[in-house]
């Protein structure tokens, strides 16, 4: 696929696989994910209308609902962690807005979904998985977050019970008079500990497969077939075998 990148919102974009993630220092970006109803077809990209179709998407699902400065306060100061979800033809069906929270009272890096919406007629097709999956990997890859939270309304049992069984969240306590009608909110959180631990393993992975690439010592192929399933002492066996 070819990115133009006059078409982009914020200077640049980028295709990546959905492993990948843009670095904390890329400010200039705005990310979504295109989840097709293909799963194979997973692309990032960014076009100006975008924007508009989220917030048109957020006003017929949710009765939360935000002006378009707040899109762009997430998509400039997180540009990593809002994605949406296209349909086929090109029409947007979903989307996550995401950030992180910048002074959080525990004093642990954690991230926290704004909004999370899927049109109805493409709901019960896991693209609300899908979305919270990227936005929580990205928080992790980018942003070490430790854990993700969200607010939901105690009246949306839909939406309590996509957040507890389907998406693994729990409730972490009552929020009293939470949203502007005066309706209490359940926040809920979610451990991003997996999440951190594959992408580990991603890494551990990437790293030996370069170092593979870079190296041919005896020392260390030996001590692979010797303990293949310990990376760690993997790599500190090609390191002393380097040094050597």
């Amino acid at each position: 696929m070819s990115v133009h990148q006059e078409k982009c919102v914020f200077s640049w974009c980028k295709e990546i696989e959905p492993k990948s993630c843009f670095t904390a220092k890329d400010k200039s970006k705005m990310a979504a994910i295109f989840v097709s109803l293909t799963p194979q077809k997973l692309k990032v990209i960014c076009y100006p209308e975008d924007l508009m179709n989220m917030q048109h998407c957020n006003l017929l699902c949710l009765p939360e609902n935000y002006q378009m400065k707040y899109y762009f306060y997430h998509g400039l100061s997180w540009p990593q962690l809002s994605y949406v979800a296209e349909d086929e033809g090109g029409k947007i069906v979903g989307y996550v807005l995401a950030k992180m929270e910048e002074d959080p009272e525990d004093s642990v890096p954690h991230g926290h979904i704004t909004s999370l919406a899927v049109k109805r007629s493409h709901r019960r097709l896991g693209l609300a998985k899908k979305l919270m999956d990227q936005a929580s990997r990205a928080m992790v890859e980018c942003f070490d977050a430790q854990y993700v939270s969200l607010h939901v309304r105690k009246s949306n049992r839909a939406a309590l019970h996509l957040y507890t069984n389907t998406l693994g969240f729990s409730i972490s306590e009552i929020e009293p008079k939470y949203y502007a009608d005066g309706e209490d909110a359940y926040a809920m959180r979610k451990d991003l500990y997996e999440i951190k631990e594959k992408v580990l393993n991603v890494n551990t992975k990437v790293y030996l497969n370069r170092y593979d690439r870079d190296m041919d010592s005896d020392s260390y192929s030996q001590k692979a077939l010797q303990h293949p399933e310990d990376p760690a002492s993997l790599i500190a066996t090609r390191a002393n075998a380097s040094i050597s």
